[in-house]
């Protein structure tokens, strides 16, 4: 080995460059290429020094040097430094680390010299991933930018195994660990080898310290506390290296004195990660380092984790520059430049630097650069509404991946198309090319791309309104981000979860979805999916008539968007405002809004929700009965989703047309456009849009009087509802068929109907539903005409009896919902429905069944303090009991009347009740303790 003279002092000797000499005779086996090429290459020699006339210290020393020599020889990763061999002869005093050299040198020379972009943080993590995940994990102990070197690619390479040891796991409890701290023989600040030792004072902030001045400055917390080296240490020292690379800073580097770094340390007072110039835009990076400074080890984030999220983010390896060459952008780097506009919402130089890309690739004949270039234009047109371009982007990207053999590609430009044909209602489509891609991707098990794939796969079977489907799938993409630790996916499925569960009227899931989501969103600090989960939260506080709440959520929202620069989520948070102002009847502050929104999408060339923002104006000039404005509105609306190919949007727009014409009796016109939306809805599978266009078919024709086409319609509409499991528009519909059945004289389906509508209306505590259902329940029961007609028609044999079990049927419901209502303290609609339960035991000659709602009259009056009307109903259901012999019935209502009279103070009365409930006890088998209990 020849020593060049280039040489390098560390901590415990020097390193040289080398090369080798090959011996007089080669031996005949070793290729004359291999040879050529081990001569003509530099080696990094660290030649290590020692005190060798101290034995004790030259036993430890070598210990320490087969340690490091004996973990070395078993690794091979690309970002971990290869050993070429070793020297040692105790005698002569040598002993020697032979490595490949690198002459770019360690990331702290390399951002020196100003050679260009610094390695990528991928390539530590992966190297630190590559130690930590061994079957004994290794421990490296001593990571820090003079430790890690930039090799001839540019990609970063792990060194200095002097302080690495194994750590024991579930499969071994061996733990080796090295005899003395070693330092780099790249580090040329500490002149001396000394051990750190340091003694800190947490309540006086004094400490006695000893050490190298570097690494201190990397060390975390627990190891200045006197704690050994673990894994979550090198995760510290990690982040560290990261903070440099992309700030081009040491770590504290405005302070000069060891103890005050080691105060901060202790203190955890480190870096304003997102006030840090470099840093404060790439807010998801600000979150995983966040993760890295944990004080906790146990809390700190692990490289394997670590990886996966950071993989997910933007960065390429440095072109090396040659000098005398022109400085040409490679396609890659054009790629990656358009990805950080396209993140900053710089939509203009995004496609720019994409079509730049694409242009390089084509020249170079690079087809992988090509086909992810139109990828990424394919993701800006879609953005820009240009759908075509978009899907012959994605659809030449496609054919490129598949020729090339690159699965993951191909799979990608298919999630692509399955979003431009979802975007363009082509749901059929979309679903099959959603499950193409995630077939492609569980088969090259890319976990990630294939929850992509299903949480894909949830929209479109949420906006076909199959929300068994959609929730199943949003489960199952939740269940992989969160075991590969995708924390933004996990938050994403949430959210897809949410919106399946408003659908449903679930509510109180869909807040605690969003919830969870919201507070994921806000940890990684991704405040674009912070501020949608707040959309989310605002439509559901929307749904349940929360006009405060879902105000308050969607101005918060707005701030949000408004200050990331997100034009696109600012319009969607006015549009929801506007949602709001209209429910409260706030027409004018709504009109502004809607009218605000439109103008945000027409600018930033968002057609969609332009024209969803046109439909928003339109409802409100139909509520203010501006029929020429909002027809005109709706108009323009129809006419942008038609050109943009919205098949869901069209449908929309007609239904808003459809009822503007209905109220100007333009009943034609009105049928003509309920019936194409229908039929377009139907088309699309949106069955939620087809009950809403049957419905109003259904009101139109109850208009016009023409029942049979109003009841089929209806009746055709809450199948659509079931399907689309929407509760509320079931009930509402279920309302206005029977106003049909009433009109047609069926008041046993009217009562069926209404009783149904009550149902749904108390679990969703909802009195829009209520108040409509009980009142039309009362005039049913108190109709006269519903007895003629029954009297007047002949029953068939076995009919008298279907009525009568009908009858005891809605009577045990009403009698639950008046339960219900007595629990809710609905007093008034409690007595509703009791009275209603009554009338339907009584028709039936249901004896057990009247007395026991008797019964819990009394107990409602008893409630409100109304004990003289209490203790009549108990009198009455006493009288009912004992008519029909219900010994049982009668002794609870005993019991009844006794606590009534003892709350009264009508001490005779109580003992002649309770005389009469022992007399009665020497006849049943009832206990003295069951009377007692029931008073």
């Amino acid at each position: 080995m020849a020593d060049n003279g280039q040489r390098a002092k560390g901590g415990q000797g020097t390193v040289v460059i080398g090369t080798l000499i090959p011996p007089e005779e080669v031996p005949t086996w070793i290729p004359a290429q291999l040879l050529k090429s081990l001569v003509e290459a530099n080696y990094a020699v660290k030649k290590l020094e020692w005190d060798c006339e101290d034995a004790d210290e030259s036993v430890k020393f070598f210990k320490a040097f087969v340690n490091e020599l004996s973990l070395m020889a078993d690794l091979s990763h690309p970002n971990i430094v290869k050993l070429i061999g070793f020297v040692e002869d105790v005698q002569k005093g040598d002993a020697w680390i032979v490595l490949p050299w690198e002459a770019n040198g360690n990331v702290r020379e390399f951002l020196q010299s100003g050679s260009g972009t610094s390695p990528s943080i991928q390539d530590v993590v992966k190297g630190v991933e590559y130690l930590h995940t061994r079957q004994s994990p290794i421990c490296h102990g001593d990571l820090k930018s003079l430790n890690i070197l930039v090799n001839s690619s540019y990609h970063a390479v792990i060194t200095d195994f002097g302080s690495a040891r194994r750590k024991p796991n579930a499969d071994t409890e061996e733990e080796i660990p090295p005899e003395v701290p070693r330092r780099t023989a790249n580090d040329d600040t500490a002149p001396e080898f000394t051990p750190p030792k340091i003694e800190f004072n947490r309540a006086t902030l004094e400490l006695t310290l000893t050490g190298p001045l570097y690494t201190l400055r990397w060390a975390a917390p627990e190891v200045l506390a006197g704690e050994e080296n673990g894994l979550p240490s090198d995760m510290w020292a990690v982040e560290w290296i990261g903070w440099e690379i992309i700030t081009g800073k040491k770590p504290f580097e405005e302070l000069h004195q060891d103890k005050t770094v080691i105060a901060r340390v202790v203190a955890g007072k480190l870096p304003a990660i997102r006030e840090e110039g470099q840093l404060s835009h790439v807010l998801k990076l600000c979150g995983l380092m966040s993760d890295c400074w944990i004080s906790n080890p146990a809390g700190r984030i692990d490289a394997s984790n670590f990886r996966r999220r950071v993989s997910k983010m933007p960065s390429i390896a440095p072109s090396g520059f040659v000098p005398g060459t022109s400085k040409i952008r490679s396609a890659e780097l054009l790629l990656e430049l358009g990805k950080m506009y396209s993140l900053q919402d710089n939509k203009a130089l995004a496609e720019s630097h994409y079509k730049s890309a694409l242009d390089v690739a084509s020249r170079t004949e690079n087809h992988t650069a090509r086909a992810n270039a139109l990828f990424s234009l394919g993701e800006i047109y879609h953005t820009q509404s240009k759908y075509r371009d978009a899907e012959k982007a994605f659809r030449e990207a496609h054919e490129i991946h598949c020729r090339i053999g690159n699965d993951l590609g191909a799979a990608n430009a298919l999630g692509g198309l399955g979003q431009i044909y979802r975007t363009q209602s082509k749901y059929q489509e979309a679903g099959k090319a959603f499950r193409e891609a995630h077939e492609i991707h569980s088969r090259i098990g890319n976990d990630l791309g294939a929850a992509n794939a299903l949480y894909d796969l949830g929209e479109i079977y949420h906006t076909q309104s199959k929300n068994q489907e959609a929730e199943k799938t949003f489960r199952e993409a939740h269940k992989i981000h969160c075991r590969i630790g995708d924390d933004l996916g996990a938050a994403n499925a949430l959210y897809g979860l949410g919106q399946i569960y408003r659908a449903q009227s679930k509510y109180q899931e869909a807040e605690k979805t969003f919830r969870e989501a919201h507070e994921i969103h806000c940890r990684i600090g991704d405040d674009l999916g912070a501020a949608n989960a707040l959309l989310g939260l605002g439509q559901i506080y929307r749904a349940q008539s929360k006009y405060q709440e879902a105000e308050k959520t969607f101005r918060e929202a707005r701030e949000i968007h408004y200050r990331i620069g997100n034009d696109l989520g600012a319009a969607n948070a006015l549009l929801g405002l506007g949602q709001i102002y209209r429910a409260q009847s706030k027409n004018q502050e709504a009109e502004k809004t809607f009218r605000e929104a439109h103008e945000i999408h027409c600018r930033i060339g968002n057609d969609l929700s332009a024209a969803n923002a046109l439909y928003g104006l339109g409802q409100i000039y139909r509520v203010q009965s501006k029929n020429q404005e909002a027809e005109k509105t709706f108009r323009e609306a129809h006419k942008i989703h038609c050109r943009i190919g919205d098949d869901l949007g069209t449908a929309n727009a007609l239904l808003g047309l459809g009822e503007i014409y209905r109220v100007q009796s333009k009943n034609q016109e009105a049928e003509k456009a309920f019936s194409e939306a229908r039929d377009m809805y139907f088309i699309i599978g949106d069955a939620l849009g087809t009950g809403n266009s049957l419905r109003s078919l259904g009101v139109l024709f109850i208009e016009q009087h023409r029942y049979q086409e109003a009841q089929s319609s209806l009746c055709q509409a809450l199948l659509a509802y079931r399907r689309a499991s929407s509760s509320f528009s079931l009930a509402h519909t279920l309302l206005f068929l029977a106003q049909i059945y009433r009109i047609r004289g069926n008041y046993l389906l009217a009562e069926e109907s209404l009783t149904e509508a009550l149902t749904i209306g108390v679990r969703l505590n909802d009195d829009r539903l209520q108040g409509p259902a009980l009142w039309s329940l009362a005039e049913i029961f108190n109709s006269k005409s519903k007895y003629s007609v029954t009297l007047a028609a002949p029953l068939p044999t076995g009919a008298a009896s279907e009525l009568a079990a009908d009858d005891i049927h809605h009577g045990a419901a009403l009698h639950d919902q008046g339960k219900t209502f007595l629990i809710q303290s609905k007093y008034g609609q409690a007595k509703g429905s009791y009275s209603l339960a009554r009338d339907a035991f009584s028709r039936a000659g249901d004896g057990r069944g009247e007395a026991s709602v008797l019964r819990s009259l009394g107990t409602l009056y008893a409630v409100q303090g109304r004990l003289e009307l209490a203790a009549k109903r108990f009198a009455q259901a006493r009288s009912t009991s004992a008519g029909i012999s219900d010994h049982d019935g009668e002794l609870m209502a005993l019991g009844c009347l006794m606590g009534a009279c003892l709350q009264q103070g009508k001490l005779a009365r109580l003992r002649a009740h309770c005389v009469d409930a022992l007399r009665m006890y020497g006849r049943t088998q009832w206990s003295r303790s069951n009377v007692y209990a029931a008073s």
